[in-house]
């Protein structure tokens, strides 16, 4: 609030001020519930953090971590960005669509550990059915992601790490190779965010995997990858040492 300035709009936070000052200077009369109060400010910047801070780093973590059990998929990356950047020059985004076994490890991840296992609770709107179940209108609808990602009439071996699954037999990317697959949710009421943390996780890994080879420090026990329930699905600790690949020693 204190550096707030209404002739410099910047973030999410100076709209929203800026709309709660005009509301309160006009003098207008919202309907009940929807004043742009001080908890609800609050609770919007909360809502921004959480979901798109937490969720990405936490999906980077669980990436970190699978890259240390399966070595031969991090050598895969690291020869898949040689192939098509080799060090001349940083990722980019428009590289998302020469780079498919970059993309296809991402979208494993995102399979196998799904930061939200049970998404984000709904409320059917109106008298509904899937299939021979009936949903009155009213029902908190809670959909688990978990088992859908992990289900075995859907998945060829779904508790194994398999980016390939993601790939043709060209070795092209496919985005859904089965119509369970739903990370960021389905419908209307999609994350909003989907865009950008994709765009998020594949800067960061492309950039840090071009650079750097990750490994397992000498004498630490790498854990499994089994998850803590929380705000999202955590990964465990664990420690990871980053070495600067060769050809960037020589620049």
């Amino acid at each position: 609030v204190e550096t707030f300035n209404n002739d410099s709009i910047n973030d999410l936070m100076d709209v929203l001020l800026k709309a709660k000052l005009n509301t309160e200077n006009n003098n207008s009369h919202l309907l009940p519930g929807l004043e742009l109060t001080d908890d609800y400010l609050l609770m919007t910047v909360a809502d921004i953090f959480g979901a798109g801070v937490e969720t990405t780093a936490t999906v980077l973590k669980w990436s970190i971590l699978y890259l240390l059990h399966y070595p031969e998929v991090q050598q895969k990356i690291h020869d898949e960005l040689e192939k098509v950047l080799s060090f001349n020059r940083y990722p980019l985004l428009k590289d998302r669509q020469h780079l498919p076994y970059l993309e296809a490890t991402i979208s494993e991840v995102l399979r196998i550990q799904p930061v939200a296992p049970l998404l984000i609770p709904h409320e059917a709107l109106e008298d509904t059915s899937i299939g021979e179940y009936i949903i009155p209108k009213g029902t908190h609808v809670i959909i688990n992601l978990w088992s859908i990602h992990h289900d075995e009439k859907e998945w060829d071996k779904p508790k194994e790490f398999n980016p390939g699954r993601f790939l043709d037999e060209d070795g092209n990317r496919i985005y859904s190779p089965s119509p369970s697959y739903f990370p960021f949710g389905a419908g209307i009421r999609v994350c909003l965010g989907e865009a950008l943390a994709k765009m998020e996780l594949f800067l960061f890994l492309a950039w840090t995997l071009q650079r750097f080879t990750l490994s397992v420090p000498e004498g630490h026990v790498l854990p499994e990858p089994v998850g803590k329930f929380g705000v999202v699905l955590q990964a465990p600790e664990f420690k990871v040492k980053v070495t600067l690949r060769e050809a960037w020693k020589e620049k």
